[in-house]
Formats: C-alpha cells, sequence, structure tokens
C-alpha cells in the first residue's frame, strides 16, 4: 500500500509535533506500508526515516497550497491519504478523494470543532 500523508511538521526536534517523527517511522515498518509520501509545512531533519519515506515541504501562501492540493495530492497514485490535524484538506479533497477510491483517515484531537472539521466528516472513513 502507498500511503498519503499530510501533516503540518516533520521534525523530531519541534516541541509540539515531534512526537509524530516516531508515528511515521512505524508507519513506514509496517508490514502493509510499501511507500510513504509525505507534504508538511514545515521539515526539520529527515535522514533517519527510512529510505521508503519521502518527504516534501508545501508552497507557502494559501492560493499555492491549495493549487498543490488540486494539481498534484488529488491525482496522486497512493491508495490511501491520512491527514493529521489540518481538517481543511480532507474537506477539499475528501470528495475527489472518495470518487477516486482511496481511503481516507483524519487525525484530529482538538477541542474546538471547527468548519473545516464538520464539512470534512462525511468524505472521511476514520
Amino acid at each position: 500500500m502507498k500511503l498519503l500523508l499530510i501533516t503540518q511538521v516533520v521534525d523530531p526536534e519541534d516541541s509540539i509535533l515531534g512526537f509524530f517523527y516516531d508515528w511515521i517511522e512505524g508507519l513506514a515498518t509496517h508490514p502493509r506500508i510499501d511507500e510513504v509520501e509525505i507534504w508538511c509545512l514545515r521539515k526539520g531533519e529527515v535522514s533517519h526515516l527510512p529510505s521508503t519515506v519521502h518527504v516534501h515541504v508545501l508552497p507557502t501562501g494559501k492560493l499555492r497550497r491549495l493549487w498543490m492540493l488540486f494539481s498534484k495530492l488529488i491525482w496522486t497514485k497512493n491508495d490511501t491519504v491520512f491527514v493529521h490535524m489540518i481538517p481543511v484538506w480532507t474537506a477539499l479533497g475528501g470528495l475527489f478523494w472518495r470518487l477516486r477510491g482511496k481511503r481516507l483517515i483524519l487525525w484530529y484531537t482538538h477541542g474546538h470543532a471547527s468548519m473545516w472539521l464538520k464539512l470534512s466528516l462525511p468524505f472521511v472513513h476514520k
């Protein structure tokens, strides 16, 4: 399986989201996952990740990120999309991913249920 992962930060030294680096390592070594393509807002040191993990930084600016979503990420050849803490991506891309037969997973832990979270829920499998 090829996994597309969208997150805010890939950096083991990040004081808030550094734990997610360990998750990435765990996902990359899972027997059912062959490749992990990650798009993030910021990346730190990633040289210790397995060779099956490819980390890319999203372009700056809201319009550029939106263009990236529809021009590249929607059409990727991944089997599953895992969005970590950014429900706007599942809200905007969810219908397209669903129509293309992708499984869509959203990890969101926050006390506030934003408009984007509510809009994304119909498209999310888990």
